[in-house]
């Protein structure tokens, strides 16, 4: 039948949310990250041609870290307002349907 739409919400919901556990970790894992960089840095400050060969070496996979979360925490955020959506319509229409089947009678 075209037109019909399925959606596990239970599904949907518990790989959602384990997803946004999965994230956490990685964000908090990228924000440990950037802490020992900095230690680091701090720490070969007197030395610039080190710091700066272990900045080139940190920076661009601790910046792809922080986009990757914030990323995937946008799609989550979507994905959660996909299925508010889908359940408010399928609430709607299952009330219309009802509605519409008892004024038939």
């Amino acid at each position: 039948m075209r037109g019909v739409y399925r959606i596990d919400v239970a599904g949907f919901v518990a790989t959602t949310g384990a997803v946004a556990v999965l994230v956490d970790r990685v964000g908090q894992a990228m924000q440990a990250a950037r802490r020992h960089a900095d230690a680091l840095d701090a720490a070969v400050s007197g030395e610039r041609d080190l710091a700066s060969a272990l900045s080139r070496v940190t920076s661009p996979g601790i910046t792809a870290a922080r986009g990757a979360v914030t990323r995937a925490s946008d799609v989550l955020t979507a994905a959660g307002q996909v299925l508010v959506a889908y359940v408010s319509a399928d609430d709607e229409m299952a009330a219309s349907t009802a509605f519409a089947a008892g004024r038939a009678w």
